[in-house]
């Protein structure tokens, strides 16, 4: 039934409409009459800056419902254009649903068995990193469900592992991506804090499982962050990782990574360790030795010369072509307006790393520019599933939401209603909260003229469309105009019997039991469909606390 029977939501929820759902900066908007949304012609301009305190860095960008739990292994295949690219990689989002319906047995026999599967073949490590990937967020709901796993009695070294993920991106995302010169005392002291938890677990699952290069990897990457009265590791580190694993990537990156001038390294010094490695067994290696170029880049991103920082991407990407460097010559291309070039480059990065958050956010951002709303909402919904402090997805979710909305009016007047609620409920997984989407959402599906007088044909819709999910929620919302709520309940308890995943009818049929005043059925819906991946039951669920 329709949405409005939410209108009497808890305090917390508007608070969250004002924090998540924030105006899009670059597009005016009105409502006509329809209750639609109509877009004004200015042009989508850059956001300004993240804000500098490290809370407003970690604060979580969009509600999200985890995804539902898969039977099998959190593995999806990939057929990549490029030979280097991978044949499987980590599902990160099925790995947090593990986390997030405390599936730790089965959390941690993966990770066991993929660590099992690097200590084999070193051409499997990036599968134990895209694990950690799932982790690597800052979203502080996370630690909890993290504390969770540790806390359960599991003996492996996976929950200390993830939850050191966890910590080194909380530590690094409060510290901001400004010079040190101009971030604050405080951000400073929040990146030491997380380092140091980090550190701790890190060491725990080493303790536990003295192969596992991935915790290493998380200490040498955090080298560059650690205190000055903390003793460095940075060489003890390469040394453990030479004798256990000496093609190995990830780490050598981290430590020549940390070797570039601006972590206080030097040219001299990084291109010293890049011909030291053996590249004719790993050749992914050679990245390393576009690293002095990529500072390089840096140094002229940071001066706004974009000709100088394609060159110099293009002289790091000479020695290796990789993901990294593809993705930055996205975001370059992209500022000097080339969009399809932007594009194309970072599809090239995702075909190298298929669903890594960051790539992911990062091409929603160049879709924004090219007004493929549809494209970027569903990159950046995957993205914030993983993670959701994510700066980019901070800067364009806005604007991402607005557009949809915006979009699936046009959709509407111009006679594609399937094409207009895709839109609408895209924008409502990004924002569930939001009130244009929900209104406009909800003015689509009743239609015009009054639906009450349409629902003779509605019902027969619903009988000839029996698995049609659209027909009978026409149907619902034109009974609940007229008050007929167990109607409405009867109707989708003959479609979830054969339908029974579907978690969008579980969320309609809530709405009904609530107007009957059955609020724990209500709220036993709202939760089914939160698990089954609709984050407007996850909004339900959770009234009277934040929603997850």
């Amino acid at each position: 039934m329709p949405i409005v029977r939410r209108a009497s939501s808890a305090p917390v929820l508007a608070a969250l409409v004002a924090l998540l759902v924030t105006p899009a900066l670059g597009c005016s908007k009105k409502k006509n009459d329809a209750g639609g949304a109509e877009a004004g012609a200015a042009a989508i301009v850059h956001a300004p800056s993240p804000k500098e305190r490290p809370a407003d860095r970690v604060a979580p960008v969009a509600l999200v419902a985890p995804v539902p739990l898969a039977d099998g292994p959190p593995l999806l295949t990939h057929t990549p254009k490029d030979p280097r690219g991978p044949k499987e990689y980590v599902d990160r989002a099925a790995l947090r649903s593990l986390l997030y319906f405390k599936k730790y047995a089965r959390l941690s026999a993966f990770f066991e068995e993929i660590q099992a599967r690097f200590e084999k073949d070193a051409a499997d490590e990036h599968l134990v990193m895209e694990a950690l990937d799932a982790f690597a967020s800052a979203d502080d709901a996370l630690r909890a469900e993290l504390d969770g796993w540790v806390e359960s009695g599991d003996t492996s070294f996976a929950p200390y592992l993830a939850r050191a993920a966890h910590h080194t991106e909380v530590g690094w995302t409060s510290r901001g991506a400004l010079v040190a010169s101009k971030t604050s005392a405080e951000s400073f002291e929040k990146l030491g804090d997380g380092l140091t938890l980090a550190g701790k677990d890190a060491d725990k699952a080493l303790a536990i499982h003295p192969k596992l290069e991935a915790a290493r990897v998380l200490l040498m990457r955090n080298e560059k962050g650690r205190k000055k009265d903390t003793p460095p590791r940075a060489k003890a580190l390469l040394a453990e990782s030479e004798r256990a694993c000496p093609s190995c990537f990830a780490l050598r990156f981290a430590y020549g990574y940390g070797r570039m001038p601006r972590w206080g390294g030097s040219f001299e010094e990084l291109d010293a360790f890049a011909k030291t490695l053996p590249v004719e067994k790993r050749p992914e290696l050679a990245t390393i030795a576009g690293l002095s170029d990529y500072e390089r880049y840096l140094q002229a991103t940071g001066k706004k010369d974009l000709d100088a920082a394609l060159a110099s991407l293009s002289a790091a990407s000479a020695h290796y072509d990789a993901p990294l460097f593809a993705r930055d010559r996205a975001e370059v291309l992209e500022r000097k307006g080339d969009s399809a070039g932007a594009l194309a480059a970072i599809d090239h990065a995702l075909d190298l790393r298929p669903g890594y958050p960051e790539y992911l956010a990062t091409r929603a951002g160049i879709l924004t520019s090219s007004k493929r709303w549809v494209d970027a909402g569903r990159d950046l919904l995957a993205a914030v599933r993983v993670s959701r402090t994510n700066a980019e997805a901070r800067r364009i979710l806005a604007w991402v939401v607005e557009w949809l909305v915006w979009e699936g009016w046009e959709k509407k007047l111009a006679g594609e209603q399937d094409a207009a609620l895709d839109r609408l409920e895209l924008a409502l997984e990004l924002a569930p909260t939001d009130k244009a989407a929900r209104q406009t959402h909800t003015s689509i599906v009743l239609g015009e003229p009054d639906p009450s007088k349409r629902i003779p044909a509605l019902e027969a819709a619903v009988r000839d469309k029996p698995n049609d999910f659209r027909a009978h929620q026409a149907l619902d919302y034109a009974l609940a105009r007229q008050g007929k709520y167990p109607a409405v309940i009867t109707m989708w308890n003959g479609y979830l019997g054969r339908n029974p995943k579907d978690g969008r009818a579980y969320l309609e049929r809530g709405g009904a039991y609530q107007q009957l005043g059955d609020a724990a059925a209500s709220h036993a819906d709202a939760k089914r469909a939160c698990d089954l991946g609709f984050a407007e039951g996850c909004v339900e669920a959770s009234r009277g606390s934040v929603p997850r």
